[in-house]
């Protein structure tokens, strides 16, 4: 029986360009099933600066040159040598795990984006029109992919909103380092999850924690990460943290839920979006918008036993794994 030859396009993953780490671990990651798939044949797409990244892995690998300027290279040269490595290879798709397919596509050959989420939509819809090209590209790949994965069925209806392209939900997984550094810091803390950009709610997070504190006389260190965290530096504030509080607006996956119980530490969620999809009927779901629900939901975590905290873990385990997020791709293609 002939395998399926699929193209797996990495050309643009580059995490020191566009910050996007999450993005490249979970393409990584995917890329690790789709290897171990015997019913699969992988070719890996590469340019010369994303080359570098998949060192690691052993299969075929075609390599564009990196010449000119990286947008031009990422809209139009990198595509474009994707499409050519489809002809040449004989490839039966063209699997994307950033979302963004060429603008012109191939007839006999099936393209395939991941869409992680529309948040750069959601930007560029208020104003930040830094956001232009990323919210063209998801909204190209939306319209024109002939398949489309995404994290959550938060993220499908949104992407539902501007396709009528098939959209299958895939879960993602988490990739827990052998080593955990413990964070030096003395006394109990709480792990505040959330950068600067808005939809995150970092600053409210942290008012509300300081106002929970001085109301029911708890001594909690407030602790946030910067994003350049090793793994093993997270999973250690992830571990020892007494909860962790993620009262985002906006996620298109939540990986951090998942993240937080692998190591049996509870978590204040925003119970919108995919947050509420991940955490349904998980202890600490909250309305960021009412102070009395925050604070009622950091208390139905400060009392969870080891036994709920183990029970919750498991169970989040087995619905969100890799290994079941490439037998879901697999059953697709």
């Amino acid at each position: 029986m002939r395998k399926v030859k699929i193209g797996y396009y990495c050309a643009d993953v580059n995490p020191d360009k566009t910050k996007s780490l999450g993005i490249y671990k979970t393409t990584k990651e995917i890329l690790k099933q789709l290897l171990i798939n015997k019913k699969l044949e992988v070719v890996l797409i590469l340019s010369e600066e994303s080359q570098k990244y998949f060192n690691e892995f052993s299969c075929t690998k075609e390599v564009c040159k990196s010449d000119g300027k990286y947008v031009f290279n990422k809209l139009f040269k990198y595509p474009s040598f994707a499409n050519r490595v489809a002809n040449k290879k004989d490839l039966d798709i063209l699997l994307f795990p950033k979302g963004h397919i060429p603008f012109f596509k191939n007839s006999n050959i099936k393209y395939i984006s991941i869409i992680h989420d529309l948040i750069p939509i959601y930007y560029f819809r208020r104003g930040k029109f830094s956001m232009i090209i990323s919210s063209f590209l998801l909204w190209w790949s939306a319209k024109f992919s002939d398949l489309i994965f995404t994290d959550s069925n938060y993220s499908k209806g949104q992407i539902n909103k501007i396709s009528k392209k098939p959209v299958v939900v895939i879960p993602l997984g988490y990739t827990h380092p052998k080593k955990v550094i413990r964070p030096k810091i003395k006394g109990d803390y709480v792990f505040v999850i959330g950068n600067k950009n808005p939809h995150k709610n970092l600053e409210i997070s942290i008012r509300l924690m300081k106002e929970y504190s001085r109301r029911f006389n708890r001594d909690y260190k407030l602790v946030t990460s910067n994003g350049s965290l090793t793994e093993p530096e997270l999973a250690g504030l992830y571990k020892y943290a007494e909860f962790c509080i993620f009262l985002s607006d906006i996620e298109g996956f939540g990986l951090p839920l998942i993240e937080s119980y692998y190591w049996k530490t509870p978590v204040v969620f925003n119970n919108k979006t995919s947050l509420a999809e991940i955490g349904k009927g998980l202890p600490g779901a909250c309305d960021v918008d009412n102070k009395e629900s925050v604070f009622n939901a950091i208390r139905s975590v400060e009392t969870l036993a080891t036994k709920e905290l183990d029970k919750i873990r498991n169970g989040l385990e087995k619905e969100y794994s890799w290994k079941t997020c490439g037998v879901k791709i697999a059953e697709e293609l």
